[in-house]
C-alpha cells in the first residue's frame, strides 16, 4: 500500500470511531436529574396572646336582655389581665467537643493498632521470602545464583546474603563485580 493509502485508512477508521464514540457517550451516561429550588422558610417565634376575657365575648342573646322580668344582670368584676405564657428557653446545648476528639482519638488508636499489625505480618513475609531465597541460593550453582543478586537492590540482596551461610555467601561474592561486593558488604554491616 502506498503511503497516502494508508494515511486515508486511518483517517476513515479515526473518523468511524469518532461517531460511534459521540453516539455512545450520551446513551451510556446517566441522566441528570431535574433540578429543583426549595423554599426556604424561616420559622418565627410567635408570642401567645391572651384570649379575650369570656365576658367581652359574649353577645347579648333576646332572652338575656333587661326587661321588666328580667332585671338587669350585675355587672361582673373584670378577670384579671393574663399575663402571656413564655415559653421556657431552651438551654444552650453546649457542644463537648472532648467527646468528638476522645471518639476521633480512640478511632486513631483503633487504626494505628491495625496498621501496627498488618506491618508486622508484612515483615514477617518479607523475613520468610527472603530466608526461602537465601537458602535456594545456597543450592544453587554460584553463578546463577550471582545473576540473581544482580537483579536485586542492595538492601535485598544484603538480607538474602545475611541468612546464607558463610561458604556458600563467599562463593557467591567471587562471582559479582568488585563494586557490587563493595555496596553489599557496606550494606550487610549495616543489618
Amino acid at each position: 500500500m502506498k503511503p497516502k493509502q494508508i494515511l486515508l485508512f486511518i483517517l476513515a477508521m479515526s473518523f468511524s470511531f469518532s461517531v460511534v464514540l459521540v453516539f455512545m457517550v450520551p446513551l451510556t451516561s446517566p441522566p441528570t436529574p431535574p433540578k429543583t429550588r426549595t423554599k426556604k422558610t424561616t420559622k418565627r417565634r410567635t408570642q401567645l396572646r391572651p384570649a379575650a376575657p369570656l365576658a367581652d365575648r359574649r353577645i347579648a342573646q333576646p332572652t338575656q336582655l333587661p326587661t321588666t322580668k328580667n332585671p338587669a344582670p350585675e355587672p361582673t368584676q373584670p378577670a384579671p389581665p393574663i399575663t402571656p405564657i413564655q415559653q421556657p428557653r431552651p438551654k444552650p446545648v453546649r457542644a463537648t467537643p472532648s467527646a468528638g476528639i476522645a471518639a476521633t482519638s480512640k478511632e486513631i488508636q483503633l487504626f494505628k493498632k491495625e496498621l501496627r499489625k498488618q506491618i508486622t505480618a508484612l515483615e514477617q513475609d518479607r523475613n520468610n521470602m527472603i530466608a526461602q531465597l537465601a537458602r535456594k541460593l545456597a543450592v544453587t550453582p554460584p553463578v546463577k545464583a550471582a545473576a540473581e543478586i544482580r537483579g536485586l537492590d542492595d538492601e535485598t540482596a544484603a538480607l538474602v546474603l545475611k541468612n546464607m551461610s558463610v561458604s556458600p555467601r563467599l562463593k557467591l561474592l567471587k562471582n559479582l563485580g568488585r563494586q557490587q561486593v563493595k555496596r553489599l558488604n557496606r550494606q550487610i554491616k549495616k543489618l
